[in-house]
């Protein structure tokens, strides 16, 4: 799954919550009292209530990534003094991300840290 700001989404959605929440339901309403139709204020408030749906589930969203970074975070703590194998059969080093090494390398040549696994 892609996180929302790294695929440039955050501020669309926000647009369209806004939208919702506040620009179609102030035109309706301005609309509503210069031509006096009363089914503009009712569709204003479905407006707002779709404006909410859409808010509580981008909060879940950003509620469920950073879930997300807290355990890749955890993850990658946990397993930083470890060299990586790589698809093409090289090794890369997870605290500087050296990629020259090899399963033989106890350590990197680069930031000198000593591998714990031996993969």
């Amino acid at each position: 799954m892609k996180k929302i700001n790294s695929n440039r989404y955050g501020g669309k959605v926000c647009g369209v919550i806004a939208a919702f929440l506040l620009l179609l339901p102030l035109s309706l309403h301005l609309v509503a009292g210069l031509v006096a139709l009363p089914v503009l204020d009712c569709i204003a408030a479905v407006s707002i209530g779709i404006g909410l749906v859409f808010l509580l589930l981008f909060i879940v969203y950003l509620m469920v990534e950073l879930h997300q970074d807290k355990r890749l975070d955890r993850y990658y703590q946990q397993h930083r003094s470890c060299k990586v194998l790589l698809g093409n059969g090289g090794y890369e080093c997870q605290t500087c991300g050296n990629k020259n090494l090899s399963k033989r390398d106890g350590y990197c040549s680069l930031c000198g840290t000593r591998f714990q696994n031996d993969q």
